[in-house]
C-alpha cells in the first residue's frame, strides 16, 4: 500500500477516490506528479466511456451583470448531481466565462464556451468538464447557452425552482434596450 499521507494529498488535490489514488501511486512507484498524470489519463478514458450515457437532468444557471447576462444549461445523468457543490461550482465558473462570449448563434455557444479558459483556475472549460466527469462519475454535458448584452438598457433574469443562487430548473433572461435615464428604471 502506498504512503497514506501521499494518498490523502492526491485525493484532496484530484478529487479521485482513495482506491484510484492508491492504484495510481502503486503504478507510478509513489511518484506524485506521475500519479496525477496517470489519474488524468484514466479520467479521460472514463469520460469517453460515459459520453454515450443520457444526460436528462441538471440545472439552468444565470449570471447577470447589469447590461450583460448569460444563461446556460448544463446536464447530468441524475438530479442528485445537480445538488453537488462541485457540479454547481463548475456551472458558476462556466457562467462567468460565458459573460465574455459574444457568439450570436446559440447552436455554437456551448462549443465556444468549452474552448474558453476559466478565469478562476486558468484551465480550459472542456478540460475541467472532463475532470468533473471522472470525479463525479456521471456524464455531464454543456447543452446550450446564450449571452445577451445591451449598450443602452438593462438585462433582467429569473430562475424558477432555485436550488442555489442563480441555479434552478427553469430560467429566463430578457434584454430591454432603452434610452430612458437610469434613474427611472426599476428592476
Amino acid at each position: 500500500m502506498a504512503n497514506a499521507e501521499l494518498i490523502k494529498k492526491l485525493r484532496e488535490n484530484t478529487g479521485c477516490g482513495m482506491s484510484d489514488c492508491n492504484k495510481a501511486l502503486k503504478e507510478c512507484k509513489d511518484d506524485y506528479e506521475k500519479a496525477i498524470e496517470w489519474l488524468r489519463k484514466k479520467g479521460l478514458s472514463s469520460a469517453a466511456k460515459k459520453s454515450t450515457r443520457v444526460t436528462a437532468e441538471g440545472v439552468v444557471g444565470i449570471e447577470n451583470k447589469g447590461n450583460v447576462a448569460t444563461i446556460l444549461e448544463v446536464n447530468s445523468e441524475t438530479d442528485f448531481v445537480a445538488r453537488n457543490d462541485k457540479f454547481q461550482d463548475f456551472v458558476k465558473d462556466c457562467l462567468m466565462a460565458g459573460l465574455e462570449i459574444n457568439e450570436k448563434d446559440p447552436s455554437k455557444f456551448a462549443e465556444v464556451l468549452k474552448n474558453t479558459t476559466c478565469k478562476k483556475c486558468g484551465e480550459k472549460i472542456s478540460d475541467i468538464l472532463t475532470q468533473n466527469i471522472a470525479t463525479i462519475g456521471e456524464n455531464l454535458q454543456i447543452r446550450r447557452g446564450r449571452t445577451l448584452t445591451v449598450d443602452s438598457g438593462l438585462v433582467v433574469s429569473y430562475v424558477h425552482s432555485a436550488i442555489a443562487p442563480g441555479l434552478g430548473k427553469i430560467g429566463v433572461i430578457v434584454a430591454l434596450k432603452s434610452n430612458a435615464p437610469k434613474k427611472n428604471w426599476k428592476s
